[in-house]
């Protein structure tokens, strides 16, 4: 069995990427799954304060896109 990763675990991880300071707040968070629990796409907005002015970080990933055609295939 595949272990994962806590929410507060992922959340350091990305800060520490990103750069972003252990203050900053996750203001909106969007997850989009399919039927099967894959992941389509994640938007969120972060608030970061930086020194004495506030510092709004938006993210959006598409990670799967489908078409379908005029027949209804998916292209």
């Amino acid at each position: 069995m595949r272990e994962h990763a806590s929410f507060h675990q992922q959340w350091q991880a990305f800060r520490q990427q990103v750069g972003i300071s252990e203050e900053a707040l996750l203001e909106e968070f969007h997850l989009i799954h399919e039927s099967k629990q894959n992941i389509v796409s994640v938007r969120m907005r972060i608030i970061d304060q930086v020194d004495d002015q506030f510092l709004a970080i938006s993210m959006r990933n598409a990670i799967a896109v489908r078409w379908r055609n005029r027949s209804g295939r998916i292209c």
